[in-house]
């Protein structure tokens, strides 16, 4: 396996992340783009090394103002900075561009909703624990763990960050556009156990979706699937050999 370190361009600002890729198999390869959450202390490297190993290219791109990426972290320039990505996995010259995914989980699983529904190239989806749902994060408690949360980026004031929050984040609910991804295939994951979102965001997710979909709530895991990822990775590489064969 190559495991490499990338740069990307957006909007000015450098980004940076982690490739991973079979040494062998076809010359084009099916990908994935693969998307951290909010602040992104959980890469899902686990999942990359699982999928490269089954013969997948994987692109895993920090956002804009986190984890080494230059700028200024926003919510407004998440769905800009992932689709600068899917581009660049397009690019490479070792994807089939006709078979490009997008995973993400938490505020990730929010942008590959999005993005997969603006981006009818995008081949499938699959969302862990995505960020929906609208009205019940509008209060101070929702606002102060955004402020913790965001305590180890670089962005610009706090009032900025809770405007965008929630003029951007709960703006572009996935719930409203997870209908146009049918007929690409979906996967929907979430953890009974979740602290943070509760299972029932995806349980509704899953009711506005169209065929072909799948949810799987994994019983005990929390947000981060913290316990249980070995689980969650046979079953996201079990799904995506049926959605983007090798």
């Amino acid at each position: 396996m190559d495991i490499d370190s990338i740069e990307l361009r957006c909007q000015g600002s450098k980004l940076v992340g982690v490739r991973y890729a079979p040494q062998d198999g076809p010359a084009k390869k099916p990908a994935f783009l693969l998307l951290h959450g909010f602040p992104g202390a959980q890469k899902n490297a686990d999942l990359a090394w699982v999928l490269a190993r089954r013969g997948y290219v994987c692109l895993a791109p920090h956002f804009r103002g986190s984890w080494g990426s230059h700028g200024r972290y926003s919510f407004a320039g998440i769905i800009e900075d992932t689709r600068a990505a899917l581009r660049a996995l397009r690019r490479d010259p070792g994807v089939d561009c006709r078979r490009v995914g997008i995973m993400g989980l938490s505020m990730g699983g929010w942008a590959a909703i999005n993005v997969a529904a603006l981006d009818r190239g995008v081949a499938a989806v699959c969302a862990m624990a995505p960020m929906s749902g609208d009205s019940q994060w509008r209060d101070a408690r929702s606002r102060e763990k955004v402020y913790e949360l965001a305590s180890v980026l670089e962005y610009g004031s706090k009032a900025a960050l809770w405007r965008e929050f929630k003029d951007v984040v709960l703006g572009c609910d996935p719930a409203r556009v997870v209908g146009r991804i049918a007929p690409r295939p979906l996967l929907l994951l979430h953890g009974s156990q979740d602290e943070l979102l509760p299972c029932a965001l995806s349980r509704d997710l899953f009711e506005r979706a169209g065929a072909p979909k799948r949810l799987a709530i994994i019983d005990g895991a929390d947000h981060g699937f913290t316990d249980h990822r070995p689980r969650l990775c046979a079953m996201v590489a079990r799904w995506a050999a049926r959605a983007l064969p090798v």
